[in-house]
């Protein structure tokens, strides 16, 4: 991958990364405090009441590093130091530290973000030189707290997580991932999965880029020349545009998914494209004015449901058109320029370059996925899910509709506001479909119909074929309730955001997928078939016959049977997959949280041996616990151990008097 440009990154960090829009802050009933001051237990989350004014959020600004308080508790806590150095680098987010089974929040971030937002007790912290403000909640509570940060109130925030140096007691910590509203992956922090959560880009397209190199020169030579109306004016024809008429470049992704789009607008357009696209985050260029004012004139500053939008170096809208080998060196982020853990190449999927070398894309188009890449990049701290190239949207094969049009229609979004049910909208009334990725696609249907004849006709055509075979239909509706979201597992396995359960959902899908491929070849092969009694007919009797539906539906029959058998060989069961899935992967890891890891036994000769050692391991304490329990006479008194605690005994409350006047 490309190195960005020093300067750009670290003039972005200064400034703070995220311009986020705004949101609406409360503060809850302060809680009660229990145990010692290194964790605060965990309050619910208010809502109404006094707080941060409506419209406004907290100052997340930079840490004062020269204070005397600060100076003080520093010399005496590692934790202090990670905070200083991960808020030097994380400016405009919230920083999450891992401290053993918390969270935490230090300085003002706990009383503006932990106290007024979460609703969280602030205290003291006391370090041998100085006291902090601090707060924290437990982590088993993050994706709920998460959820309230990104979600509702469009913040960043940044994961310190803590990690165990090998056969030491020591920890040290780094930030893992940075999460933004459009980068959140997780399903419990979003209000809707059959919706993508989509990131968009948005570059000037009239605003020059970097010129191609010899290399890209030669793998263009050869493709389709793009048509006049899809390729973005030159420098001499931008002179020539009017004010109000700004050619603009967007690309959008689905980090959850890999839906990953982009095309051409402009700024009368672009309202339209926003109410279509629904972002959740919007980026522009650091030094493009123009853009930045266009966007921020379509979202009032206290309007419900406005996107957060961050600003990106300039730079990294031409970071991936230089052509350079995957391994040219690490990526510095765009949120941390100095990060002191270089950014790993993508484990999974093709790397950005070549990504973007596999796209047809026009110019600006293709700055603008640059950018879009290297923002999520970044996030993700080098980690990319699978991806596949972008592809173009074209606005001549689909039904434009401006954003009042939509909201009148109610097509996806209540007219009442997000108070209103969603049941009220068309795509309420109508979806009845069993599979989060059947729902999304609705959605994206409904939002942008298509005008093309043909694949309008090939959408009839499935709908007339499924009509007539109620039998098949039932049979895959009832497959289909069991296929899980297979895009976002895959995804969030990619990202390390993953577990056991996402394996097994994709196993059990799968499987599913492979009765769903079987049951449509079976139909089509019997529907391909003409009807018995089209071939007993004479010839003059079908003459004289008048056409009806039936007879022109039999007409269509193999149209039909082969749209639906090109659907059919589309679908890919990976029964190699599904196989491996099930020999390594515990059936009840989803469930038993109690058991030694998810993997089986057997699954490999280490794991085997691992599961013979803890074996043996438990059988030893298992005696000595019986040989304790002999000689104290104490048939209460059991080992056990905790992450916290260590090895421990734990005797009845009747027999602990008796064992401390014996002396035990």
């Amino acid at each position: 991958m490309a190195r960005p440009g020093g300067s750009a990154w670290t003039a972005l960090a200064r400034q703070g990364v995220l311009q986020c829009g705004a949101g609406r802050w409360s503060r809850g009933v302060q809680g009660s405090r229990r145990g010692a001051s290194t964790a605060v237990d965990e309050v619910e989350p208010q809502g109404g009441g006094g707080g941060t004014v409506a419209g406004s959020r907290p100052d997340l600004g930079t840490l004062d590093a020269d204070s005397e308080v600060f100076a003080q508790a520093i010399s005496s806590s590692s934790v202090l130091t990670t905070v200083r150095e991960c808020r030097q680098q994380y400016p405009g987010s919230v920083l999450l530290v891992r401290v053993g089974d918390f969270y935490e929040l230090y300085f003002e971030q706990a009383d503006e973000v932990g106290g007024a937002v979460l609703g969280l007790q602030v205290v003291d912290k006391k370090f041998r030189s100085g006291t902090v403000r601090f707060t924290g909640f437990p982590a088993r509570s993050l994706l709920r707290y998460v959820e309230i940060l990104v979600a509702r109130h469009g913040l960043s925030v940044a994961l310190c997580e803590q990690f165990q140096e090998p056969m030491r007691r020591s920890f040290t910590r780094k930030v893992t991932r940075v999460i933004t509203p459009g980068t959140l992956i997780d399903e419990s922090c979003l209000d809707d999965i059959g919706v993508h959560n989509y990131i968009l880009c948005i570059a000037d397209a009239s605003a020059p880029v970097a010129p191609r190199t010899e290399a890209q020169v030669r793998r263009r030579r050869g493709r389709p020349r793009k048509s006049p109306d899809s390729t973005p004016p030159s420098e001499a024809d931008a002179g020539d545009a009017v004010a109000d008429e700004v050619p603009l470049c967007l690309a959008w992704l689905d980090l959850a998914t890999g839906s990953f789009m982009a095309s051409t607008s402009s700024s009368a357009g672009l309202s339209a494209d926003l109410a279509r696209i629904r972002p959740r985050e919007i980026l522009v260029s650091d030094s493009d004015a123009r853009v930045q004012s266009l966007v921020a004139s379509m979202f009032p500053a206290h309007a419900p449901g406005r996107p957060a939008v961050a600003r990106v170096p300039a730079a990294s809208f031409a970071q991936y058109m230089a052509a350079q080998p995957a391994d040219s060196g690490a990526l510095a982020g765009p949120l941390n320029p100095n990060s002191q853990y270089p950014m790993a190449a993508p484990a999974l999927g093709a790397s950005p370059d070549r990504l973007l070398a596999a796209a047809e894309l026009a110019d600006g188009e293709r700055a603008a996925a640059c950018a879009l890449l290297s923002y999520v990049a970044a996030t993700q701290l080098g980690l990319l899910p699978p991806l596949q190239p972008p592809r173009r949207y074209s606005a001549e094969s689909h039904m434009r509709m401006s954003a009042a049009t939509m909201d009148a229609l109610e097509l996806v979004r209540p007219a009442g506001g997000a108070g209103a049910s969603a049941t009220t909208t068309l795509l309420g009334e109508i979806n009845l479909t069993r599979t989060s990725a059947g729902s999304r696609l609705l959605a994206t249907r409904l939002t942008a119909p298509s005008t093309s004849a043909d694949i309008i006709e090939q959408r009839l055509d499935l709908v007339e074929f499924f009509s007539a075979a109620p039998r098949v239909r039932e049979l895959i509706r009832a497959r289909l309730a069991n296929v899980g979201d297979i895009e976002r597992a895959v995804n969030k396995l990619s990202l390390n955001c993953g577990g056991p359960h996402d394996l097994l959902e994709i196993a059990r899908s799968l499987r599913e997928v492979a009765h769903i491929k079987q049951a449509l070849d079976d139909h089509v092969d019997a529907a391909s078939r003409p009807p018995d009694a089209a071939v007993a007919a004479p010839p003059q009797q079908a003459r004289r016959q008048r056409p009806t539906a039936s007879a022109a539906s039999h007409r269509k029959r193999p149209e039909m049977a082969a749209i639906v058998r090109r659907h059919a060989q589309a679908l890919q069961a990976l029964p190699g997959l599904v196989r491996d899935i099930g020999d390594r992967i515990r059936s009840d890891a989803e469930r038993d949280v109690r058991a030694f890891g998810f993997l089986k036994p057997n699954c490999n000769e280490q794991i085997t041996q691992l599961h013979a050692q803890l074996a043996a391991k438990h059988q030893e304490r298992q005696q000595l616990q019986q040989q304790w329990q002999a000689a104290y006479a104490c048939a209460s008194l059991r080992l056990d151990s905790m992450p916290a605690l260590g090895h421990f005994i734990e005797v009845a409350r009747r027999d602990a008097a008796r064992l401390q006047e014996s002396g035990a």
